[in-house]
C-alpha cells in the first residue's frame, strides 16, 4: 500500500459524506498523518504503513508524494482521488487505473474502520486548527527551529508517530 491510496480513501470518504465540509490540501495531508498514528498505535507489530516517510514541514506532517498529486488544488476544495498511470515493462505504453474505495475497503477493513474514525472526528475542524494540533505535539516541537530555518528532510519516526496526540 502507498501513502496515496489512503489519501485518495480520505478524499472519496470525505466527498461522499461530508461534502458540505470542504477537504482541502493542507487538511488532506493532517487527516492523513492522524490516520497513520491511529492505525500504528493500534497495530505495533507494524513498523510502517506506507513506504513513503511522513516529513516535519512548517505546516506540520506531510507526505511529498500525496503534495505532489495534489497541489494543484492548492488552498481549493479537493474534488476527486487521482488516478495511477501504469507503465508497461518498456515503458512504451501505459493506462490509466482509477481509484476503487469499494476494493480499498474489502482489502483493508482494519484501515478504514480507523480511518472512518478520523475523518470523523477531524473533517469539521479548519486546516489552521489541525496545523496547531501537529505543532503542538513533541515530535514538530522538538524540531521546530530546524523546520523554521528551513532545514529539509526531517522525517517522524515510528516512535514519534505513535507519540501523537489521541485521536479516537
Amino acid at each position: 500500500m502507498k501513502a496515496i491510496d489512503i489519501a485518495n480513501y480520505i478524499v472519496c470518504c470525505a466527498n461522499e459524506k461530508y461534502c458540505e465540509t470542504p477537504l482541502t490540501h493542507l487538511k488532506l495531508q493532517k487527516i492523513l498523518y492522524y490516520v497513520t498514528t491511529e492505525f500504528l498505535k493500534k497495530n505495533l507489530e507494524i513498523e510502517a504503513l506506507y513506504p513513503e516517510r511522513i516529513e516535519k514541514w512548517q505546516f506540520g506532517p506531510v507526505v511529498s508524494d500525496v503534495y505532489n498529486e495534489f497541489k494543484t488544488y492548492g488552498g481549493k476544495p479537493i474534488t476527486s482521488p487521482t488516478s495511477e498511470i501504469i507503465f508497461s515493462q518498456d515503458d512504451l505504453d501505459f493506462e490509466i487505473k482509477d481509484f476503487d474505495a469499494s476494493s480499498f475497503e474489502k482489502e483493508n477493513e482494519c484501515l478504514v474502520a480507523i480511518a472512518k474514525e478520523v475523518i470523523d472526528k477531524l473533517i469539521v475542524k479548519d486546516a489552521f486548527t489541525l496545523v496547531d494540533m501537529t505543532h503542538q505535539e513533541k515530535a514538530w516541537l522538538d524540531s521546530e527551529s530546524k523546520i523554521k530555518n528551513g532545514v529539509r528532510g526531517l522525517t517522524y519516526s515510528s516512535d514519534e508517530l505513535r507519540e501523537a496526540n489521541n485521536i479516537i
